[in-house]
Order: structure tokens, then C-alpha cells, then sequence
């Protein structure tokens, strides 16, 4: 595996563009969603809340939704690397300490 290149800077690279596709597509449907509720946030205004605590809600919403998602995502992936399914050729296998930095 070694002879056809560097394995890990391309799985790396990859990684690094999706997840920063993904943080395009986060931040654009966290736009849509605030776009979208323009009515119901403008009614808290109307009631007296702040700006400060409309953006304190909508972050909160956003980070709750993140954390649940990022659950599952680490979630599954301890699931599918819980046992080596590639002969050792490639490191699959998450350890706890891992999935509690959530990251490799």
C-alpha cells in the first residue's frame, strides 16, 4: 500500500474538504433557518427580549443540534470500527479517549 503513496495525507486532505463543506452547508442552513423564523424572532423583540438574548437562543438551538449530531456521528463510527474489517492494511479503530477528543 505504501508503493502507490502516501495513504494518510490523502485521506487527510479529503477529510479536511469535507468538513469544511460541511461547515459551508452548516452555515448556510443555520442562515435559511434564522431567514425563515424572521416572524417568530421578531415577535420576542416585540415582547421586550434583547438582541443579545434572541442571538443567545438561536446559538444555543445551533449548538444543541450540533452536539446531538456530532453524538451520533461518534456514535456510529465507534460502531463501524469496532472490529478491523481491512486485514490491518488500514488503522480503523477508534479508542475511548478518541471518541471523548472527538477527533483522531
Amino acid at each position: 500500500m505504501k508503493q502507490m503513496g502516501n495513504i494518510e495525507f490523502l485521506i487527510m486532505a479529503i477529510g479536511s474538504v469535507v468538513f469544511f463543506t460541511l461547515l459551508l452547508v452548516t452555515g448556510n442552513t443555520m442562515a435559511i433557518a434564522v431567514r425563515e423564523r424572521t416572524n417568530e424572532l421578531a415577535v420576542l423583540k416585540a415582547v421586550g427580549f434583547s438582541d443579545g438574548f434572541v442571538l443567545g437562543l438561536v446559538l444555543a438551538e445551533s449548538m444543541l443540534i450540533a452536539a446531538v449530531g456530532g453524538a451520533i456521528g461518534l456514535w456510529l463510527a465507534r460502531g463501524m470500527t469496532s472490529q478491523d474489517i481491512t486485514g490491518g492494511i488500514l488503522p480503523m479503530y477508534l479508542s475511548s479517549a478518541t471518541l471523548a477528543a472527538g477527533r483522531r
